[in-house]
């Protein structure tokens, strides 16, 4: 979700707060509910409040339901970094923090999830963090909504299930916290 400036926002679940303005810069809020959701009905409330004119863009926000998947993969390790995605440099730790835009793996994709839909789930600290997409061997796949801590698409069509694969994250310089292929059963997610 992002709020506009003075960022008064405020987030409800069943009468009770989920999220507060803290006074940062930015406006936009990442929520995992996993835990607080119980199965029924649930009341969700966003709540903004400026004292600025109600113009400018428009701004979206949504909920969305991901299971959890059946087989996860780790792709913790060794990632080349690149500052102009052309030349990589020595490999540096991830997760961790990365000095550069570019981070690059070859993998193979786990047997374990031979036949499910495989999504790349990459997870950054706070909310100010920006992942414009990932390039799976040779194909770039962008980012579809607003940009935050967390990035999550599909790359079941471009993945070689018996061969390596190359995947470069594309980021703007700040940690990641988690990098990893999540599996999904066909027609459990999306």
């Amino acid at each position: 979700m992002n709020f506009l400036p003075p960022y008064n926002a405020q987030v409800f679940l069943d009468g009770q707060p989920l999220w507060q303005p803290n006074g940062g810069v930015y406006g936009m809020v990442v929520l995992d509910l996993t835990d607080k959701l119980t199965p029924g009905p649930h009341t969700l409330a966003i709540v903004d409040q400026t004292d600025k004119p109600p113009v400018g863009p428009q701004v979206d926000s949504w909920v969305e339901f991901i299971p959890a998947p059946s087989v996860t993969q780790d792709l913790a390790g060794q990632w080349a970094q690149s500052g102009d995605g052309l030349t990589y440099a020595a490999p540096i730790p991830v997760p961790g923090a990365a000095t550069a835009g570019f981070l690059q793996r070859t993998f193979t994709t786990d047997p374990k999830g031979a036949g499910d839909n495989a999504f790349v789930y990459v997870e950054g600290t706070g909310n100010l963090i920006t992942i414009d997409g990932v390039i799976v061997n040779g194909h770039f796949l962008g980012h579809n909504g607003p940009r935050g801590a967390v990035f999550q698409i599909n790359l079941t069509p471009w993945l070689h299930r018996d061969a390596p694969n190359t995947i470069t994250i594309v980021h703007s310089n700040y940690p990641l916290k988690t990098v990893e292929l999540r599996y999904y059963a066909p027609g459990a997610y999306p």
